[in-house]
């Protein structure tokens, strides 16, 4: 009953309400329904505890991506939330108010430090990548941390690609030419929203209310212009109906190139749309984000490739280019030979004994058979496709440091949503 009130983020004065007793009642009477004081000064630690004890039986001895990212509060006040990412489930770890402290490198660096052992300790996982946002101190302390446990550990170290992917549609919804287009499409909307007129209409049409347009809901825009061109022909003949000729409203809709240039755009920000959210999934690993870059670019337009390939390769680093390589799946099929070179390089700086065993990998020599890499075995997922090759002698160490690659999740934002209801 209590458990109810806390999962739903209801407030604990709540179990005080009488048409909350009077349910209780009728559904199990004699029950005792504690009030607020007891649930917030005891039964939450107590609850938490149980909860903490079935997350380390469900955890223990896996490997894990600590996720961290910063966010502002309701007040505006400077938090991080901490979670990890661990047997395909994430778990909330921490969340840390910074208020009056300085975000500096060696902070954050003893922040993520303090965070990768209480987790290794707490919950008995193997921290094998962490995965920030990928704002400038962040960037820096992710530098600082790779220096600090050179040679002592093999934990991956890189940015968000979600975060990277929302900058992209930014930028291309910055551009002179589109910024034209959404503030047409957005007035039009904004007309059906607000006016009695407007909206009365499309309920009358049984056509959905118009989405707001929201700077900070990702692929808002792309909402907005599939809604308008979707539903432009009813939207025209309401407008054509309700508002004369020498309206703002009424003139952009009798433009037909508006409607042709959010059509054009959308065959873009889908794409880039799906993309971000496959990013955001819980089970979307660093391995996968090269080939989604890639379907993204082959749909963007051609004067917008270069500013994207910029911003995409923000999002590259040598981590992810080593986990598309020892991705079974894809074995680094579409990579430059630069790129090649650039995984090679680091997997190298993990172990130079290591290469060998890598060269057999490529080149599908035994143990590493061309038959394991085809037909059905590509339906396996990498990090259970490495762990049964030990049994065919595949290397020990190459194993080791291709789990920690493949099994890193590629996004902070999807796993911090549930940080926003302590925030």
């Amino acid at each position: 009953m209590f458990r109810c009130i806390i999962a739903t983020n209801s407030p604990f004065t709540f179990s005080g309400n009488k048409q909350f007793k009077r349910l209780v009642e009728m559904l199990r009477p004699g029950t005792t329904i504690p009030n607020r004081n007891k649930i917030s000064d005891e039964l939450v630690d107590k609850i938490y505890d149980e909860e903490n004890l079935k997350v380390a039986a469900f955890v223990n001895g896996l490997s894990a991506t600590i996720v961290i990212d910063g966010w502002s509060t309701l007040n505006n006040q400077p938090a991080l939330g901490i979670s990890f990412y661990s047997g395909g489930k994430s778990f909330l770890v921490n969340t840390i108010d910074t208020s009056g402290k300085p975000h500096t490198t060696e902070y954050l660096v003893d922040v993520l430090d303090s965070e990768v052992k209480r987790c290794e300790i707490e919950w008995k996982v193997k921290v094998q990548s962490v995965v920030t946002d990928n704002a400038a101190n962040m960037k820096a302390m992710r530098t600082a941390y790779k220096e600090k446990t050179e040679g002592e550990s093999m934990v991956q170290v890189y940015g968000c690609q979600a975060h990277v992917a929302n900058l992209v549609a930014k930028d291309y919804l910055s551009t002179k030419e589109m910024k034209a287009v959404l503030n047409k499409v957005t007035s039009v909307l904004k007309w059906f929203r607000t006016t009695h007129i407007g909206s009365s209409a499309l309920r009358e049409a049984g056509i959905p209310r118009p989405p707001t347009a929201c700077e900070t809901h990702w692929n808002n825009a792309t909402e907005v212009l599939d809604y308008f061109v979707k539903h432009w022909n009813s939207l025209g003949d309401i407008i054509n109906t309700k508002l004369s000729s020498t309206d703002p409203v009424y003139r952009f809709m009798e433009e037909i190139q508006l409607k042709r240039s959010a059509t054009d755009a959308l065959l873009f920000l889908k794409p880039l749309a799906t993309a971000l959210d496959k990013f955001q999934s819980n089970d979307c690993g660093l391995s996968l984000t090269y080939e989604i870059w890639q379907s993204v670019i082959e749909c963007a337009p051609d004067t917008f490739v270069e500013k994207l390939s910029n911003r995409r390769n923000m999002a590259a680093s040598d981590v992810q280019l080593a986990a598309y390589l020892l991705d079974h799946r894809f074995s680094g099929r579409k990579l430059q030979p630069c790129e090649v070179l650039e995984a090679e390089q680091y997997l190298q700086s993990l172990s130079e004994d290591i290469m060998p065993e890598v060269s057999k990998y490529l080149a599908k020599q035994p143990p590493y058979s061309s038959y394991l890499f085809e037909g059905s075995y590509k339906d396996v997922d990498p990090v259970s496709w490495w762990k049964s090759g030990l049994r065919l002698g595949f290397s020990t160490q190459l194993v080791d440091i291709a789990v920690s690659l493949v099994s890193a999740v590629s996004s902070s934002a999807g796993l911090e949503r549930h940080f926003l209801v302590w925030a």
